[in-house]
């Protein structure tokens, strides 16, 4: 199992709307690329050219103190036909906004893989594989980053659970 850890921060000026925000729709902050497919979403995740579709699940948001979450988990999906693949990995983890009553929120994702491939998939995941994750987790935390901090007509302010 590998584990991957990334956080920004955020402006503390933004720190009243984030938990709104956060608390919506994902079809609010999730990158315009996302589409609803039932329950769940289908996301682009990309590091430099490489792109990949997955079909993600993304939790209600549980609201604690300074802290909001939300699970997030995934699987890559088949090009052709938005079928579950299992030549890359999934991932399951969780999506935090922290907003410290001082100082700046923090926005991170934490998870885990498995790389695929019994020991083999392992030995190319430490030489290759884990620097493209920790590349995707990075570009997928600035594009909810960009989403949480735009402004949203008021039409679009929706609180849905899920």
């Amino acid at each position: 199992m590998t584990i991957l850890s990334r956080a920004t921060a955020l402006p503390t000026t933004a720190a009243d709307r984030l938990r709104e925000t956060f608390a919506m729709t994902p079809f609010v902050w999730l990158p315009d690329h996302a589409r609803r497919a039932g329950g769940d979403w289908t996301l682009r995740l990309s590091a430099g050219r490489l792109q990949r579709t997955v079909r993600a699940h993304i939790g209600r948001p549980v609201l604690v103190g300074e802290m909001a979450s939300r699970t997030l988990s995934w699987v890559p999906m088949d090009a052709d036909a938005l079928i579950p693949g299992s030549a890359l990995p999934g991932f399951d983890g969780r999506l935090e906004l922290h907003l410290p009553t001082s100082g700046a929120p923090i926005l991170a994702l934490t998870g885990d893989y498995q790389p695929p491939g019994g020991w083999a998939g392992k030995g190319v995941d430490t030489l290759l594989m884990h620097h493209i994750a920790n590349h995707t987790t990075a570009r997928l935390l600035a594009e909810v980053r960009e989403g949480l901090l735009a402004d949203h007509p008021q039409e679009e302010r929706v609180h849905v659970h899920g």
